[in-house]
Formats: C-alpha cells, structure tokens, sequence
C-alpha cells in the first residue's frame, strides 16, 4: 500500500482507503503458532495495524520527504474511519505481533531501490535503512 502512495498510483489510491496489515514474518509465524497449537480452531485473522491510507501516507511522507508522497487524497480526509480487524482471538492464544508500520516500509521501501523500482535518493537516514553511501 505505502509503495502505491510512493509510486503516484493514484488509480489504487480509492481502493486502499482502509485497510489493515501485518508483516509478513508476522503472518508466516502466526501460522506456524497456530499449526503448532492444538487448541487452534476455525478462522484467526492476523492484523497488527489498521490504517487509512491518509494515516499512512501521512507516516510515510514524514519519514520519506524525499518521495512527495500526496497527503490529500479525493475521498479520504482525517475524517475517515479506520476500519479494524481484531485480532483478539490469536493474540488471546498467545501470539505476539514483532513487526511495526516502520519495519513493514522501510524493508519494502528498501526493496524498491534495490530493484530500480524507486531511484535511491537518501532514503531514511535517520533510520540507517539505505543512504546514498549505500
């Protein structure tokens, strides 16, 4: 999602208003807690973070200035609900989300220059993610 804001794909822009995430080692090891519990039955969702895509926008913008990532959106303002999926019944098992919003971009983000997708232009400095001495 953060990579569509950063891309300008304003054509998925109305498709992600609300949404919820998890990193995907989160998800793989809320698997693997669940395949290994014997109690586990029936659905579990695995969402560590509900966001609106102006919230994440918003995030991204501030950490990546460098991409002039569009904080307005046609149809999106803070007033726009988030919409959250629990949860509760995999947390209440036991399971433990690791991964932040920050984790989830700065991997995926990092990937994209990697891959000539984003030019590399000092992306997140503060954060050591990648540089342009990288």
């Amino acid at each position: 999602m953060g990579n569509i804001c950063i891309a300008g794909n304003e054509p998925h822009y109305t498709i992600l208003k609300q949404v919820q995430l998890v990193h995907l080692d989160d998800l793989c090891m809320s698997l693997i807690f669940l395949f290994e519990n014997p109690q586990a039955k029936g659905r579990y969702i695995s969402s560590s973070h509900d966001v609106t895509i102006v919230q994440l926008a918003k995030i991204l913008a501030d950490k990546y200035p460098q991409y002039n990532i569009p904080t307005k959106f046609e149809d999106a303002d803070e007033s726009l609900p988030v919409v959250a999926y629990s949860s509760k019944k995999l947390v209440d098992m036991g399971f433990k989300f690791k991964h932040t919003i920050d984790d989830m971009f700065d991997g995926a983000i990092q990937c994209c220059v990697e891959k000539g997708f984003l030019p590399k232009i000092g992306i997140g400095a503060a954060t050591g993610v990648l540089n342009n001495n990288n």
